[in-house]
């Protein structure tokens, strides 16, 4: 950073070229960072970033869905409270129904990450054992969580009541 070293990278790494650096949190943000790369072998042999360059700090968007978390047996026609822990609770999120590995059906897009949707399952929705929910932050795509297992989805039952006695008469 400037003129002095911040932080040796590697003390000892392959000359293959190429080195993965994951930049630890500890690191101060700027603007005047360079890197540069000695030989252990010559002294003589080293080079540095020939322009500055800035580190900022990573948004991390954390979504967690806490429910439907799986296991449950819910029905068509009932409504469903969604439930994540919203991370920094900015922007918006997409909701969407898995079945399997594929989306059945979104549920809400574009709205408000405040970690709770109420949905009514529609009577559309086929019966099955292999769904999931996945909530997915709109500003960064990797800020997503999905169910942790399967739930099943039945029918609503219709229930019918006939007056048998007295009947009239």
């Amino acid at each position: 950073k400037g003129a002095r070293s911040a932080l040796t990278i590697a003390a000892s790494t392959n000359n293959d070229g190429a080195h993965v650096w994951r930049i630890p949190a500890s690191v101060a943000t700027g603007t005047n960072y360079k890197i540069k790369v000695t030989s252990n072998r010559n002294s003589n042999g080293s080079d540095s970033s020939d322009k500055n360059f800035t580190i900022t700090k990573a948004v991390a968007v954390t979504i967690k869905l806490t429910k439907p978390n799986g296991g449950e047996s819910l029905t068509t026609g009932k409504v469903l409270p969604i439930r994540w822990n919203k991370g920094d609770g900015k922007g918006k999120v997409t909701i969407e129904l898995l079945k399997g590995a594929r989306t059945a059906l979104t549920i809400a897009k574009d709205t408000n990450n405040d970690g709770a949707h109420v949905w009514r399952i529609p009577a559309s929705v086929a019966t099955g054992s292999n769904y999931k929910i996945k909530v997915t932050s709109n500003r960064n795509s990797n800020g997503s969580d999905t169910s942790d297992r399967n739930f099943k989805i039945t029918k609503a039952v219709a229930v019918t009541i006939k007056v048998t006695s007295p009947n009239g008469g």
